[in-house]
């Protein structure tokens, strides 16, 4: 796979784009990598859906969401965070999460929200359920 810089945002040189508040985004041929860190509250929702917005404006509609670094998940923000899965789901894309402890585990669940999107252990396996068979063998760092 070979990465691939958005327009939309300025690249440093491990090919990672800074974005509002505490994420960083990456990615992966046609699929989007958003790194995220610390609390995921109700500004870091707004700036999310901001970059969830413009990714679908540039036809990037398969995302990823990295939670391996978040310590605090607003229950409240889920509700939001599945209306966006809905609507990429409508232009063919989707939002799978990846690295999810038990803390943001127990959150989705919570609110019922797990069963309504993919997780998966690790961003390799989340962009690899994206590519599809031939591609579950391919390495990629």
């Amino acid at each position: 796979m070979r990465r691939m810089n958005l327009p939309i945002w300025d690249y440093n040189r491990e090919g990672a784009a800074s974005v509002p508040g505490e994420m960083e985004i990456q990615t992966i041929d046609d699929i989007a990598v958003l790194n995220l860190s610390g609390e995921v509250a109700y500004q870091e929702m707004q700036d999310l859906e901001e970059i969830l917005n413009r990714l679908s404006q540039t036809q990037r509609t398969k995302v990823v969401l990295n939670f391996r670094k978040v310590s605090h998940l607003h229950y409240g923000t889920i509700e939001r965070l599945l209306a966006k899965v809905k609507y990429l789901r409508t232009i063919s894309g989707d939002i799978k999460l990846a690295s999810l402890n038990d803390y943001t585990k127990n959150i989705f669940q919570f609110a019922g929200a797990y069963s309504l999107v993919e997780t998966y252990d690790s961003v390799y396996d989340a962009v690899m359920s994206f590519q599809g068979e031939q591609e579950q063998y391919r390495t990629w760092h």
